[in-house]
């Protein structure tokens, strides 16, 4: 019988090593103990609501749980909604221990998380909610820093002291626990009382990871918001690129630096290449001066091997084209064209890599490439563009090319168990099927029937891609 906090969270503990345990041979018996670990936290809240521990430990498990593909994969509820649960629990958790440098971090990293899904989704619907999580998000970040940097102060502070130095204050202790289970209010008993929860050391790492989870956060603003609110949030990104994040990572052990530094230059480039974008929103740079820096932000880094800078890259080039053919009309055809070919070319390479992040991407790149294609056919086929003859004859083998990979997409996103990104890919090619054939003046009655059978959940997808510059407003004639 679990009575105590303590009873609770040992029974949560075996649940969570017994997760662990299966993690990689049987994600399905792994992710059904994590689930039975937190109903154990929600057990143990309701006889003790007030337990800062038990509260923490059942945001932070729901939050690693959302971490973890081939455990999410196995829960009943979507990944969206196991967020927000999530995001509810570090709520929670805030209020029982607002000053905890960890629940302040990991609460904004869920918000992040649930900003990146919605926009990975393409639910334009949420993005509002998205940049409001995300703003509160960067004050999360802030308050964590603060604390962190305090925590720091106490630390020093008790090294002089140790060292025979003249210490701040004498009763701090080397190890302070943070707010106890209820608070400011005495343990229920002694046995509950053993179980504390003791602020761990600050290191630079632990700032690094502040750092770079506010960039994070501030690159993805810059991107859904309004360009015209980008100007603090450009000052606050370049602190963090030049002093902030190359200070702290230069304090982290060699070993360590060496390691994060290729991400760490990765998550640079993003930020520039979101300001970059949003300074073509705004008309202040043209389309060929975005492109040189865009180049300029990735130069520095591995654009041959490395398969997360090949896609971020590409993604970047292609969103920086859309951005140009929707805010610059009279940006050159060829400079889209070209930008488009560089973007395919860095997706084609990708796939030929056979690490383990190029396999976890692979589904994703073949999409982006059947993306491609599809936005050269648009400009091969627009008499107005002025592009060679030749592009313009490569119409319809650039309009088979999408279908080929968006077929190559959905298949993969099946042998990966994603029904959803499959049946989202598999529209994707049905309305590539009926761009070529109204290329050839010919659309066959299956295509239509197909299309007009995928209701709801189809229009969405068609949607999506004229948000995305796919597709020409007119494009269905009705058919959908």
């Amino acid at each position: 019988i679990l009575v105590t906090a303590y009873d609770f969270q040992e029974a949560a503990d075996a649940e969570e090593e017994t997760g662990g345990k299966w993690r990689a041979g049987d994600p399905a018996k792994s992710s059904r103990a994590f689930v039975r670990a937190i109903e154990i936290y929600n057990n143990g809240l309701q006889k003790h609501p007030k337990d800062a521990d038990l509260a923490y430990n059942k945001a932070r498990l729901e939050f690693e749980l959302s971490q973890q593909p081939t455990l999410v994969a196995k829960l009943a509820v979507p990944l969206l909604d196991f967020l927000q649960q999530a995001l509810n629990s570090h709520r929670y958790a805030l209020q029982l221990n607002g000053e905890s440098a960890d629940v302040l971090f990991n609460t904004a990293q869920v918000m992040i998380s649930i900003a990146e899904y919605v926009t990975e989704a393409g639910i334009f619907s949420a993005q509002a909610d998205s940049v409001s999580l995300l703003r509160e998000a960067l004050e999360l970040l802030s308050a964590c820093f603060t604390r962190q940097e305090q925590l720091v102060e106490e630390q020093n502070a008790n090294s002089m002291e140790a060292e025979g130095g003249v210490a701040i204050d004498q009763e701090v202790p080397a190890a302070q626990p943070e707010a106890s289970a209820a608070g400011d209010t005495a343990p229920e008993d002694e046995e509950e009382s053993e179980y504390v929860s003791v602020q761990a050391y600050i290191t630079p790492s632990d700032l690094l990871d502040t750092a770079r989870s506010s960039l994070t956060a501030l690159t993805l603003l810059i991107t859904l918001d309004d360009p015209s609110n980008v100007s603090p949030l450009a000052k606050m990104g370049i602190t963090l690129v030049e002093d902030k994040i190359p200070q702290y990572l230069s304090q982290v052990e060699a070993e360590e630096r060496a390691q994060e530094e290729p991400d760490v230059l990765l998550e640079r480039a993003q930020f520039h290449a979101a300001l970059t974008v949003a300074d073509l929103k705004l008309g202040t740079a043209s389309a060929n001066d975005s492109l040189s820096r865009l180049q300029q932000a990735f130069e520095p880094l591995d654009a041959t091997a490395n398969v997360a800078v090949m896609c971020t890259y590409a993604d970047s080039l292609v969103e920086l084209t859309t951005t140009a053919q929707n805010f610059s009309p009279s940006s050159a055809a060829t400079t889209c064209w070209s930008t488009l070919s560089k973007a395919q070319d860095l997706y084609a390479a990708a796939v030929k890599i056979n690490d383990a992040e190029a396999k976890e991407r692979k589904a994703r790149v073949y999409e982006s490439r059947g993306d491609v294609e599809l936005l050269r056919f648009n400009l091969a086929t627009t008499p107005a563009a002025g592009l060679s003859a030749a592009i313009q004859k490569s119409a319809p083998t650039l309009i088979k090319n999408a279908q080929t990979y968006y077929r190559g997409a959905m298949n993969l996103f099946r042998a990966e168990g994603d029904a959803e990104a499959a049946g989202k890919v598999e529209v994707r090619g049905l309305i590539a099927t009926m761009l070529e054939g109204k290329l050839n003046g010919n659309v066959g009655q299956q295509i239509v029937a197909a299309l007009g059978q995928k209701g709801e959940a189809g229009r969405a997808v068609a949607m999506d891609m004229l948000r995305e510059s796919l597709l020409p407003e007119d494009w269905d004639q009705g058919v959908m």
